[in-house]
């Protein structure tokens, strides 16, 4: 039985717990609980096998009601019942959601400063914190979360606390864009942080390709949509990045030689 329950250790999502008790002196009875979710209802199942060929004994379910109402939330929220389509769906919904709420805070400053400078008030502390804030999460929590998909792939294998330190590289550097939206001024931390999002995101696929052998050449051929799917979905995040930072940076730097040019004007007049 060591063969098989090592054969069986290998395969991802199952665990082996030997009961305590063995049925008998050459057999013995094992749980496997699959961890591999049910795609309609997010229902992990223990298969209960017994004997030297392991037979299936029994095949349930687990937990009761709040266990059911647990894992209905999780299928609603990872839209497991969902077809490709009707995922990508709530992807781009989702995307539109984040992008109400960004244009909502950007809009907040911005009327906040119009109406302080027609009355003529300061800008105070805290308007330069919102300012900073909008900088360091509507332009830099994408950066952190591209940082994520690097760590994902640079991190070794056999690292200890692998899962966690790709959360902990996240936030280091999220937590750093933020000392940078703190320090820069805020124009040139909104485009710089914008492009460099447009790195991060472009080249997570470049990485893939480097560190593991499934990347875009490998699974379009193959037909593995899922993953080619993440690195498109890479170029494309980093093109809108890209155009809202060249957008912006050629509107800003209009506005910033406008004046310039109105003044020479009206000296040359004079």
């Amino acid at each position: 039985m060591r063969a098989t329950d090592g054969r069986i250790n290998q395969e991802r999502g199952f665990r082996v717990t030997p009961e305590q008790t063995p049925v008998s002196s050459s057999c013995r009875r094992f749980h496997f609980r699959c961890d591999q979710p049910d795609r309609q209802s997010h229902e992990a199942a223990v298969c209960v096998f017994s004997g030297e060929r392991l037979p299936v004994v029994a095949v349930r379910g687990l937990g009761g009601a709040d266990v059911a109402w647990y894992r209905t939330l999780v299928s609603l929220h990872e839209a497991w019942y969902a077809n490709y389509p009707l995922r990508w769906l709530h992807f781009v919904s989702g995307l539109l959601g984040c992008v109400m709420i960004a244009t909502g805070m950007v809009l907040w400053v911005i009327k906040r400063r119009a109406r302080h400078a027609k009355d003529s008030i300061p800008e105070h502390f805290g308007m330069r914190l919102m300012a900073c804030l909008n900088v360091a999460v509507l332009a830099g929590l994408p950066v952190a979360v591209a940082a994520y998909f690097w760590a994902n792939r640079l991190l070794p294998v056999s690292m200890a606390e692998r899962a966690a330190w790709e959360l902990h590289a996240m936030f280091l550097v999220w937590g750093w864009l933020f000392c940078y939206a703190a320090f820069r001024p805020e124009k040139r931390a909104w485009v710089e942080t914008l492009w460099l999002a447009t790195a991060a995101f472009g080249l997570v696929p470049v990485v893939n390709a480097l560190t593991t052998d499934r990347h875009l050449g490998v699974t379009i051929a193959a037909g593995d949509w899922p993953l080619a799917g993440f690195d498109l979905a890479m170029f494309g995040l980093a093109a809108i990045f890209g155009t809202i930072a060249w957008k912006l940076g050629r509107r800003w730097a209009k506005a910033d030689t406008t004046p310039v040019a109105t003044n020479m004007v009206v000296a040359g007049g004079q």
